[in-house]
């Protein structure tokens, strides 16, 4: 018994010595790390910021990179793990130059000195958006046309006039996209003369210029169903239902459900279908 406690004991000692030996970085947090600037570094501009790469010294204490910066009277600030290389500023728009600090960063959250770097950030995608907009009178509405080449994250706000509210814009409708080429038709609208006005908007609150269109739109209106099932009538026509799953449960009205629309039954041929509006529409 007594065998077992000293070896007990003596393991202790050996964890507890192991533990004092491996600890590492700074043994006190309120000593002064004296850690130079980043040396080595290039920036790339980049639509409404810039990419910053850099090389990490070999010094085990650093935990991540930081960058500070001010966007719009506000002071933000990116990090970037010591396992990369690179980090990103970006969400300025029509500005000519940004200055950003850059800081090596260890357990204590203890800053190393500083560097500065400058940059003047290529144009804004929300206005090259806005300078490829084209708006065109549609059914129920209009229709507009953009490219987005980075294909970044856009907000796109439809407005009309609301004279009860002093002639001031109103939102109809916010449209959120992320394709590089895209047309849009803004609908719901009567034929009736009508200023539209669409911008753009990003994820950091950049607003673009407005364009507006004062065109009446294409008379539209809801074709009134039900419609008739027609497939019996046409060669190659898909006749199969799968149990209540119906060719009716196309128009009723019932979306995002499990238990409407259409199926049909395994091993059934076609995939044509056909329909009749019960009267001529265009």
């Amino acid at each position: 018994m007594k065998r077992i406690y000293y070896i007990c004991l003596l393991a202790l000692i050996g964890i507890l010595y192991t533990c004092e030996d491996v600890q590492m970085g700074p043994k006190d947090p309120g000593v002064p790390w004296e850690m130079g600037p980043i040396t080595e570094y290039s920036i790339n501009p980049i639509n409404g910021g810039a990419e910053i790469s850099y090389s990490i010294p070999d010094n085990p204490d650093i935990m991540y990179v930081m960058a500070e910066y001010e966007r719009n009277g506000k002071v933000f600030t990116e990090k970037s793990s010591v396992h990369t290389n690179m980090l990103t500023i970006e969400g300025y728009h029509r500005v000519d130059r940004v200055k950003a600090t850059l800081y090596l960063v260890n357990r204590f959250e203890q800053r190393s000195k500083p560097l500065v770097v400058e940059f003047e950030p290529l144009e804004s995608i929300i206005d090259i958006a806005f300078r490829s907009l084209d708006l065109i009178p549609n059914f129920g509405g209009v229709q507009g046309s953009w490219v987005n080449p980075t294909a970044t994250e856009l907000g796109v706000r439809l407005m009309t006039y609301d004279d009860s509210l002093y002639h001031d814009l109103v939102t109809r409708e916010m449209y959120y996209t992320q394709m590089e080429e895209e047309k849009h038709s803004f609908r719901g609208f009567e034929a009736v003369e009508t200023t539209f006005a669409l911008s753009f908007e990003d994820k950091w609150g950049n607003i673009s210029d407005t364009l507006q269109l004062t065109t009446t739109p294409f008379f539209e209106v809801q074709v009134p169903k039900p419609y008739a099932d027609y497939r019996a009538h046409i060669p190659w026509d898909n006749t199969t239902n799968l149990g209540n799953f119906t060719l009716a449960g196309l128009w009723d009205n019932i979306v995002n459900s499990s238990r409407n629309g259409w199926l049909t039954q395994q091993g059934s041929s076609g995939l044509s279908i056909t329909i009749d509006l019960k009267q001529r529409v265009k």
